[in-house]
């Protein structure tokens, strides 16, 4: 296969698009999907996820792709755990104070700042690098989440260290083949093999792929849904019974006919005997649909999530602290993940671009939630800090999700405060001794301002 290469600063050409996201293509892609949940069994599943390892993944992801939209518990589980990544945001992050150092990580805010999300099926859903980080998660379910890149210089800018900026096209996972190991793209919807990525023009996000076995839950959830739903129907209202001593067809037995009609047009009988009765099944309430249920649904809670709150919380009076727990762990690891997968696949390219092959002195962060024992890394820091430990700035501003400052900006200070009640401020000259000290309202950063 012949690339088609622009050219482009330092002698690094963006390669040009691969995919067909033209409205044929899409509408040939919509036009040829169907329910894949209408006939799954537990023999049909099993055929496809042993095909999804054989590589071929375009029958299970359209059935991992429903079950996420339609089942409650997914609809609800993995949202939260691919939104939690991104709605911290990130910052851009260098190893050194030098100039080079700081002129690749302008360079990259630039280019995080001004790149555009979209997807290949549905081109309204736009947006920027939350949206990016949301569809990357996808690939904890899936295994994979893929984005070609359009490459987009910024005319004008070709001096600048920076200029550089993309479009992140998310494509659905059943485009691609995974036979030979590595994602190669097929070129239309009845391809069985297709051809290798281009460098630099794809980014291929490789996660867990936890629907493979959300699929077996599912599966066993909605087995006993099924016969939940056909025992309701058919033994939700009780029959009923009419018991009179007059003979079959008799005038009399008639009368008892239209009399339990008047009850129910349908499940009911007429015997000798002078009385009406309903007619009760033994298999009362919801045993065994509901424990069933509950479980699979407990089980992709586990999974997206790492605990199911409900679950620990009544079993241990530190379940829902447990389930925090797992929760922020799983959330930093996503972050990290994200973070190096976008440092490797987009950064090192952008930095190249401006700079050539050069080492990468600034990278990118995804932030996360603060640290459920913030209050025990401040002990800590404040300890050794007494002791004489030296740590370093950097690393504590990076612990506690603070971005490092520009040069030039406005600092805080640490605030200076009078030793007795009618003296003269610290370091403050004696004609300025009569002014105080107070907080600027409304930060809560520690920063002080002069009355």
């Amino acid at each position: 296969m012949s690339l088609h290469l622009q050219p482009s600063r330092n002698g690094h050409s963006l390669p040009t698009p691969q995919a067909d996201t033209s409205w044929p293509r899409i509408q040939t892609s919509l036009r040829l999907r169907f329910n894949p949940l209408r006939e799954l069994d537990p023999g049909q599943l099993t055929h496809l996820l042993d095909q999804w390892r054989l590589g071929f993944f375009r029958q299970i992801t359209l059935v991992w792709d429903a079950m996420e939209r339609r089942d409650s518990r997914l609809q609800t589980v993995a949202p939260k755990r691919k939104k939690s990544v991104a709605r911290h945001g990130w910052e851009i992050l260098t190893t050194d104070d030098s100039p080079e150092a700081l002129r690749q990580k302008q360079a990259l805010e630039y280019f995080y700042n001004h790149l555009t999300a979209t997807t290949a099926l549905e081109p309204d859903e736009r947006g920027s690098m939350g949206l990016l980080v949301r569809q990357m998660m996808d690939a904890v379910g899936k295994r994979y989440a893929v984005h070609e890149i359009t490459w987009q210089p910024s005319p004008g800018r070709a001096q600048a260290p920076f200029g550089l900026t993309a479009q992140f096209t998310f494509c659905p996972l059943w485009w691609f083949e995974g036979t030979r190991g590595q994602l190669r793209y097929l070129h239309n919807e009845m391809a069985i093999y297709g051809e290798d990525l281009q460098p630099w023009g794809w980014l291929v996000t490789v996660g867990d792929g936890i629907m493979e076995a959300c699929s077996v839950a599912y599966m066993y959830k909605h087995m006993p849904l099924r016969s939940w739903t056909s025992f309701c129907d058919k033994f939700g209202i009780p029959g009923i019974i009419g018991q009179t001593p007059a003979a079959k067809d008799s005038p009399e037995w008639r009368d008892m006919e239209k009399a339990l009609k008047h009850f129910s047009n349908e499940w009911t009988a007429v015997i000798r005997e002078g009385t009406i009765a309903f007619a009760e099944t033994r298999n009362q309430g919801d045993q065994p649909f509901k424990p069933l249920v509950d479980l699979m649904n407990e089980e992709m809670t586990r999974l997206w999530r790492g605990s199911d709150l409900g679950t620990s919380s009544k079993a241990h009076a530190l379940g829902a602290s447990l389930q925090q727990d797992e929760t922020a762990i799983l959330e930093h690891d996503d972050a990290q993940w994200i973070g190096e997968t976008l440092n490797a696949q987009v950064s090192r390219f952008v930095l190249n671009y401006h700079f050539g092959d050069v080492p990468a002195l600034a990278y990118l962060k995804i932030k996360t939630s603060e640290p459920e024992n913030l209050a025990q890394d401040i002990a800590v820091d404040q300890f050794l800090l007494a002791a004489g430990a030296p740590i370093s700035i950097k690393d504590a501003l990076e612990r506690y999700n603070r971005p490092q400052p520009n040069p030039g900006d406005q600092l805080l200070q640490k605030p200076i405060l009078p030793t007795q009640p009618g003296h003269a401020l610290n370091n403050v000259a004696p004609e300025e001794s009569d002014r105080t000290l107070s907080p600027l309202a409304g930060t809560g950063e520690g920063e002080y301002v002069t009355d």
